[in-house]
């Protein structure tokens, strides 16, 4: 059943059990349901969030994970996320679990209330800015915004890599102001507080590693290359992220992989014989039109992109054109996005780069021991990490972990 009780496709009906106004978790305690379904706030690939009032706590929001009823690999990767999610305990801007139960056969989470993506507060600037014309606020974000966002977003993605965890899917869609917060809150505050959310893609760097990883725009060129990758697979994606805080929108649009690694190159230079020979060693269906050996058998270069991208490539605007008036920002991004990831700068290291440093926001920073990943592969700094102090929440629950069947 779909949104507002009304009944959706076949299809859906299958998957989903659930009915707009209804509860949710029916128990003893609860006989009409702990959960009031009240709105849908998302779909993906295995399952639907809803917007739900919580009985326990007066009706007080929570975001509801209903996974797909009808696949195992969905409940397998489910449970995966809740291990996760366990391990990080909510804590250094990393979205929290509250509980994990079941409801008419969907593995279910139970998450803490935020607000809207940021992906969500630059579109709606966008569509500000093209209807108010030259007075109206500019797309991207203020130099401070920009700081404080990227401030806690390294220190999230520098804890899960303590934890050795990899995100391997950091965008703007999956980074959430807090609850109450949207487009209107970045126009009248000059900061922002975020978390990082969508951990179904997340994995312990010692498992093994997909093929297909991330999402295209944000994806590096080790990833696309299949060149193998690890943590700084997420340092890229923050890097990106950066830039689409400057400038309003993606700094790549999606495009086939052969385009995706020209706009690369236009924006970066060359790419590294490193990268591109480890690609060429990991030759499969991925990237094969995508790397050629050099002329005279020497070495390897990209194959030719597409006509039709030829005109997505030329728009891309250099690295050091497009930030030249955050020159600060330039060097520690710079550093993020080196086309070998070996050598790519970590969270922790960029959180200690003059453009953070210099933050206000550095101010209210501490230094907290943590074990971070050994793996040499990952570029990880040992020893201390830094990390934000957290404001105190908003509503504190008391739930303790219920470990339902399929978790």
């Amino acid at each position: 059943v779909g949104v507002g009780g009304k009944s959706s496709s076949n299809n859906d009906e299958n998957m989903y059990q659930f009915t707009m106004g209804s509860g949710i978790d029916v128990s003893s305690e609860y006989p009409e349901g702990r959960y009031l379904a009240m709105k849908v706030l998302g779909s993906g690939t295995y399952g639907k969030v809803l917007l739900c009032g919580d009985a326990k706590y007066k009706g007080t929001g929570v975001a509801i994970k209903l996974v797909r009823r009808d696949s195992a690999p969905y409940r397998k990767a489910a449970k995966m996320e809740a291990k996760i999610l366990r391990a990080l305990e909510g804590r250094h801007g990393t979205l929290k679990l509250l509980r994990c139960f079941e409801h008419g056969g969907h593995p279910c989470m139970s998450f803490e209330l935020l607000g809207s993506a940021l992906s969500e507060v630059l579109k709606v600037r966008s569509q500000n800015f093209q209807a108010g014309g030259q007075g109206a606020t500019p797309v991207g974000f203020s130099d401070t915004q920009i700081r404080d966002v990227g401030w806690q977003l390294l220190n999230a993605v520098a804890y899960l890599h303590s934890r050795g965890i990899v995100h391997t899917d950091v965008k703007t869609d999956n980074i959430l102001l807090a609850h109450g917060c949207d487009w209107k809150t970045a126009e009248s505050t000059h900061t922002l507080r975020v978390k990082l959310v969508d951990f179904g893609s997340a994995l312990w760097e010692s498992d093994w590693h997909p093929n297909l990883v991330g999402t295209m725009q944000y994806r590096p060129p080790e990833a696309v290359l299949q060149a193998g990758w690890s943590f700084p697979l997420d340092t890229w994606a923050v890097g990106c992220v950066l830039c689409e805080l400057v400038r309003g929108s993606k700094l790549f649009p999606l495009a086939h992989n052969d385009v995706h690694m020209h706009m690369i190159e236009r924006l970066l230079g060359p790419l590294p014989q490193l990268i591109l020979s480890r690609g060429a060693a990991n030759m499969n269906q991925y990237n094969r039109e995508l790397i050629k050996q050099g002329a005279g058998g020497v070495g390897w270069v990209l194959r030719d992109a597409r006509r039709d991208g030829h005109s997505m490539i030329r728009d891309v605007v250099p690295l050091p054109e497009l930030l030249k008036k955050h020159p600060e920002l330039y060097r520690v991004v710079n550093r993020m996005l080196h086309l070998t990831d070996t050598h790519r700068i970590t969270p922790s290291e960029a959180l200690q780069q003059p453009y953070f440093q210099s933050s206000t926001s550095a101010t209210n920073a501490h230094t907290a021991k943590g074990a971070s990943s050994s793996s040499s592969s990952s570029g990880n700094a040992s020893g201390a990490h830094t990390v934000r102090h957290e404001p105190e929440a908003e509503i504190q629950y008391d739930d303790v972990f219920d470990t339902p069947a399929w978790a």
